[in-house]
């Protein structure tokens, strides 16, 4: 196949307004209407229709059925009356975004009833999306029945009802999306305070008085903080601003020690969790042995993943399928299958997101982890077997994915990017009283 030329790759600005009229209002936000293909096939026939009521309340009902009818709308780019495109586009755009926004609120559980820790674990995981894999765990712990009372608890604070109760552990496994339940161990450490109450888990590890090198008299308050997200989402960086930060003691306001500090610290790739450190300024006279903690913080987040696939891959060179906040365009397409499944062949994506800027340009190389793969007709998959950057933009990256052992027809190929559809700023409110210390005032100096 003919390659086409490396396309430009510019962030795209998004409005809700196009064509000649925007979204009307849900009748009923938040609230559903039962949804059926057949139903959906009816509604985007009547976008059709010379009458303007009868577009509009066609339109209605759609947003009414909210992301839960997006796997029903057609794709934009296939269907044939330009109108109706651009009035199917603006409606999944608007679903998508609320979708994404859901998404990254916390998930909960309600479960009233006596039974084994594995039932218990089956229910948290269907109810909120999150694995909880307890295979490390012996059969007798597994078959131990607990007795809960949860009424839409979040996720986190289930799980960390079920660790108290049995003296166990939790860890992250970013891949399978899932809390690995283990036994505690002897020397491990629990955390002084936790919060449970967000889609963030968050837990201080220490807090310390220390002296500040170069201050003599000076002293500080550092408090070691971790960050996890629910196993569920794709957290990017962690922001937060000095001046955003309280602590109190003895009655009194403990001021920052960088007040004007800026940080963002990424998750790295795959990353749920996050250590960061705060410190205070800490008075002479004051006589700490606990404190109080307020912040107010924000997790980029990369939301609502979606499926993108690219058909009749040998005219696909130059398509654009934009999905929420993203945009994926097939710049290059040159599949060579062989007879022998021996055949080669490359695909440069390009890959564009509203959300640019400093901040984006700095931790963006997630980007590079997102899925993709071609699939066959019988639905079998094949991986790509090596990827290069082509080219870095704003907000944007082309990609080239290698591919080997091609099955012998590639009409039949399909190629498929899995991508977060809308990049969300996701506060994380850190409220924590009487705070223990973990250590008396000792010698060592801060940095």
């Amino acid at each position: 196949m003919r390659p086409c030329a490396l396309l430009t790759l510019l962030p795209i600005v998004t409005t809700f307004a196009v064509g000649s009229a925007s979204i009307p209002a849900a009748d009923h936000p938040g609230r559903a209407d039962s949804v059926s293909a057949e139903s959906v096939k009816r509604l985007i026939d009547d976008l059709d229709s010379d009458d303007r009521t009868v577009r509009e309340a066609a339109v209605r009902r759609l947003v009414n059925f909210g992301p839960a009818v997006l796997p029903l709308l057609p794709p934009p780019e296939r269907l044939p009356n330009s109108a109706v495109a651009a009035t199917v586009r603006r409606i999944r755009l608007e679903l998508e975004r609320r979708q994404a926004r859901e998404s990254v609120a916390p998930s909960t559980v309600t479960l009233a009833e006596t039974a084994s820790l594995e039932r218990i674990a089956e229910e948290i995981a269907k109810q909120t999306g999150n694995g909880v894999e307890i295979s490390s765990l012996s059969e007798d712990v597994r078959n131990r029945r607990l007795s809960v009372a949860w009424d839409a608890a979040t996720f986190w604070t289930a799980i960390e009802d079920i660790i108290n109760r049995l003296g166990l552990a939790w860890q992250i496994d970013s891949a399978q999306k899932a809390v690995i339940l283990r036994p505690r161990q002897p020397e491990s450490r629990n955390p002084i305070a936790v919060e449970t109450n967000s889609v963030y888990h968050v837990a201080i590890g220490e807090a310390a008085v220390r002296d500040i090198a170069g201050e003599t008299g000076g002293r500080l308050l550092r408090v070691s903080l971790e960050l996890t997200a629910e196993p569920r989402l794709r957290p990017l960086f962690l922001r937060f601003e000095g001046q955003h930060l309280a602590a109190r003691a003895n009655g009194r306001e403990l001021e920052p020690f960088s007040p004007r500090s800026k940080k963002e610290i990424p998750f790295g790739e795959g990353g749920s969790r996050v250590g960061f450190t705060w410190d205070f300024r800490l008075p002479k006279d004051i006589d700490l042995a606990s404190f109080d903690l307020k912040a107010t913080a924000t997790v980029e987040t990369a939301a609502s993943s979606e499926r993108i696939a690219f058909t009749r891959l040998e005219q696909a060179a130059g398509t654009a399928r934009r999905r929420g906040g993203v945009t994926v365009t097939l710049a290059e397409v040159e599949l060579e299958p062989e007879a022998e499944n021996r055949g080669r062949g490359r695909i440069v994506a390009a890959i564009s997101y509203d959300t640019g800027g400093p901040a984006f340009e700095s931790h963006r190389t997630w980007i590079y982890h997102n899925r993709a793969w071609l699939e066959a007709a019988d639905g079998g998959r094949v991986d790509f077997a090596g990827s290069t950057v082509r080219l870095e933009r704003n907000g944007a990256v082309a990609v080239e994915y290698r591919f080997d052992r091609l099955p012998g027809d590639a009409a039949d190929l399909t190629f498929v990017y899995e991508a977060p559809t809308l990049l969300i700023n996701v506060p994380v409110d850190i409220d924590l009283a009487d705070v223990p210390l973990t250590n008396a005032q000792t010698e060592e100096k801060a940095p």
